[in-house]
């Protein structure tokens, strides 16, 4: 854009100087032919043609340089619209984070309180259950107990169920997450505690 304007002013000063260097090259022409033409030494407006085509060029340029700065003022609006939007989107960003951070924190939570019921519970009884489940929540809930626990229902599975398991439990631990969610809890944690006190 600035160069642009730059150039404009160039095409400006640059039509201005040829006006008056054609104006000077005719004076010193009719100086050098030793004719002395009326009002010579004075100043001649440009007329006819050129000074026509000088108008309408400076009006060109007027109307450019019009547009131009018109141009600048939307890209700067613009430019700042845009960076209002970065901010408010960055706000966004950092208030999700904190509550995704307190989701995992509830989550977790969750997930522990449920693996001591199944901890506390018989393997067979608990592997019954495990079963039923979802392998992806059964991988989160026994990488939520202890060791021993965790090996002693596993223990009670059919050897193609817990390998499946096993395997979401090594894609789990490589990516730091849990398969579950505190919706998916409730019915599990129910059916524990039915079966615990049943």
């Amino acid at each position: 854009m600035k160069s642009q304007s730059l150039l404009i002013l160039g095409a400006v000063f640059a039509s201005a100087f040829a006006g008056r260097g054609y104006l000077i090259a005719e004076a010193l022409a009719s100086e050098g032919a030793g004719a002395q033409a009326p009002g010579a030494g004075e100043v001649q407006c440009i007329t006819g043609e050129m000074a026509q085509a000088l108008k309408e060029g400076f009006e060109k340029l007027d109307e450019r340089k019009l547009a131009m700065a018109g141009d600048e003022q939307l890209a700067q609006a613009a430019a700042d619209h845009a960076s209002t939007r970065i901010a408010e989107l960055e706000a966004i960003n950092a208030e999700l984070s904190r509550t995704l951070e307190k989701y995992d924190a509830a989550r977790t939570g969750e997930m522990k309180r449920v693996a001591v019921i199944y901890s506390q519970m018989k393997p067979q009884m608990a592997g019954a259950i495990f079963d039923k489940m979802a392998p992806e929540f059964a991988a989160g809930l026994l990488m939520s107990m202890d060791g021993e626990s965790a090996s002693a229902i596993m223990a009670t599975l059919n050897a193609d169920r817990a390998y499946v398991i096993t395997v979401m439990m090594a894609n789990m631990a490589a990516n730091g997450e849990f398969a579950s969610t505190p919706a998916a809890l409730a019915p599990v944690a129910a059916q524990a505690m039915g079966a615990a006190n049943g």
